[in-house]
Parts: C-alpha cells; structure tokens; sequence
C-alpha cells in the first residue's frame, strides 16, 4: 500500500514538474517577445510622431536611430517566436501580427519619408488616413496575443492544481484503504490468538483434572 501511494505521489510531482517546465521554457518566453514586440512598436509610434513636430535633420536622425533599433529588435523576437508558437490559434494570432506589423512598416516608410522633406501638410493627412488606423490595428491584435498567451498560463496552474489535488486525494483514500486493511489483519491475527490461548487453557485444566499428561494442545493448520 506504502509503495502504491508513494508511486501515487512521484506522478502527481512529476506533473506539477512538467506543467511548470512547460511555463518556464515555453509559455515565459512567448509572453516576453509579444511584451518585447508590443513595447517597441509603440516607441516606434511615438518615435514617428515626434520625427514629424521637429524641422531639424540632426534632431530627425536621433529618432531615426531608436525606430531603426526597435525595428531591429521586432525583428529578432518575431523570428524567435516562430520557434515558440505552439497550438493552431496561436500560430494564427501570430500570422496576423506579421500581416498587419508589414502594413505598419510600410505606412512608417512613408510617414518619415514625408517628415524629412518636411512636407507637414501630407504628413497630417498620412497620419490621419494611414499610419494610426494601422497602428491601432497592430495594437489591438498584440494585447488580444497577449491575453491569450497570458490566459494559458493561468489555465496550464489551474489544471496542475486539479492533478495536484486528485493525487492527492487517491493518495489519501490509499492510505486510508492501507490503514483499514492493517486493522483487520490484527483483529484477525489477534481472534486467532486468543482462540489458541482459550485451547491451551482448556488442555491446560483437562491435564489438571484428569491428570492425563498424554493430552497435547491440537496443531491447527493455517
């Protein structure tokens, strides 16, 4: 019984194991690129938007530098998550993230294009017309990937608890079952002594009456 609810015991941490290795080498890492890809296109955004408000070229490249390294930096983590998208919906969450993060670059290109030629009047209309509704697109697709990807961490903890606490309870009614059946072999064994002490007795008072000293106690064959 020992043996059984120790083997009870060794699965249940085993699964917790594998539930949190799951997290930690799958699920963390999903979470940190869309975070890391969701940061950086809004300092992409907000970057742009202060490209447009200065007439400078030196102050112009400052915030070509940081979109250029942030681009950079999408970039990698996108090429890193291809590796990491697991499940159907989440592969497909991502496919649309690329589609609407190409339109983003290509709307941005024209955006800065327009603001270094300081053409104010066609960089209203292409903020206006192109580059936020974009934006805002990308946006609202990075936080619903985000929450799903949030969501099967929360729901992964959920369901190692359910297995943590199943095994638990097995191992309980085991130990309980182990205990029950310890307790009826002693009320076995324990009736089967005092049987044998109760036929001794008697052969003991037969000899003393009797004085028959050829009486022997009965072997009884278990």
């Amino acid at each position: 019984v020992l043996v059984v609810v120790g083997a009870i015991g060794f699965v249940g941490v085993k699964g917790g194991q594998r539930t949190i290795q799951n997290i930690n080498e799958e699920t963390l890492p999903r979470i940190a690129a869309i975070d890391d890809i969701k940061s950086n296109v809004f300092l992409i955004r907000v970057e742009s938007l202060r490209h447009t408000l200065v007439l400078e070229s030196d102050r112009k490249e400052i915030f070509d530098k940081v979109i250029a390294s942030s681009r950079a930096l999408i970039a990698q983590r996108m090429t890193e998550y291809e590796k990491l998208a697991t499940d159907e919906k989440d592969k497909q969450l991502f496919a649309d993230e690329r589609k609407l993060y190409a339109a983003y670059l290509v709307t941005l290109d024209k955006l800065l294009e327009l603001s270094r030629n300081n053409d104010n009047a066609f960089v209203r209309i292409t903020l206006d017309k192109d580059f936020d509704p974009v934006a805002e697109k990308l946006r609202l697709a990075l936080e619903t990937h985000q929450k799903y990807v949030r969501e099967q961490v929360t729901t992964a903890g959920k369901a190692s608890e359910r297995f943590a606490t199943r095994s638990a309870a097995l191992s309980g009614v085991m130990l309980l079952l182990g205990v029950a059946a310890i307790a009826v072999f002693g009320v076995l064994i324990g009736r089967s002594i005092v049987s044998g002490v109760s036929v001794v007795q008697a052969t003991v008072v037969r000899i003393e009456r009797d004085l028959d000293f050829s009486l022997r106690v009965p072997a009884k064959q278990q």
